[in-house]
């Protein structure tokens, strides 16, 4: 989508980026600017209502995101949000029947997937969240994010092979890869595999000698 037919993206991205940053009033007044522009664009009230989940008005992010939703009904990205608020906000079941709503009326977009793996991360649905990821797999192979996703969450569930088998493929990539063996390191810890994450301190303190956190680990192991 280009500025031409949604002269607004640039304004809710750069409102989008300065939330992310922190810096709230300046993202309302790019959200000002972009409601003038276009007052029924129901993303100013969703990102408004994250700024006001920020700032602490939990009852006004809700009500927010009901007049974004008002606006457009059946548009799966709102719906999103609005299940990862009601997800954070501990409403568990609210959430769950938001995000399967979410994917149902659009399980192509990556925001809601991305949504619904949250948000079952968040009501603990750990199984349901792999579940997800291994649908967008599916669909993105090649996905680093998904994949490490995958990982993450199969470390979790203890399934300690499997997400063993994720960091390898992921390190065969890229070898070098500070963060993917630092994540292989703690699950090998985790499934007591020591002498291989001794090898893995090893490796990682090649890399960076001077880090304590990789000498510690290294005494651990």
């Amino acid at each position: 989508m280009n500025t031409t037919s949604d002269p607004n993206l640039p304004l809710i991205e750069s409102a989008n980026a300065l939330i992310a940053q922190g810096q709230l009033e300046e993202a309302a007044a790019v959200l000002t600017q972009a409601r003038q522009q276009i007052p029924s664009d129901p993303r100013v009230y969703m990102l408004a209502a994250l700024m006001a989940e920020r700032a602490g008005n939990v009852p006004g992010a809700f009500k927010l995101m009901e007049q974004g939703l008002a606006l457009a009904p059946q548009w799966a990205p709102g719906i999103a949000e609005l299940a990862q608020l009601q997800a954070r906000q501990g409403q568990f079941a609210e959430a769950q029947e938001n995000a399967a709503t979410a994917l149902q009326l659009d399980a192509e977009s990556r925001g809601v997937l991305d949504g619904a793996i949250n948000v079952a991360q968040l009501t603990g649905q750990i199984k349901l969240a792999i579940q997800h990821i291994q649908s967008g797999l599916a669909r993105h192979p090649s996905d680093t994010k998904l994949r490490l996703m995958l990982a993450a969450n199969l470390n979790h569930m203890e399934q300690y092979d499997e997400a063993l088998e994720q960091w390898d493929a992921l390190l065969a990539e890229s070898p070098r890869d500070l963060k993917v063996m630092e994540y292989r390191l703690h699950t090998l810890l985790s499934a007591g595999r020591l002498q291989e994450a001794a090898s893995v301190t090893t490796a990682l303190l090649e890399l960076d000698p001077g880090n304590r956190i990789y000498v510690y680990y290294d005494a651990m192991a």
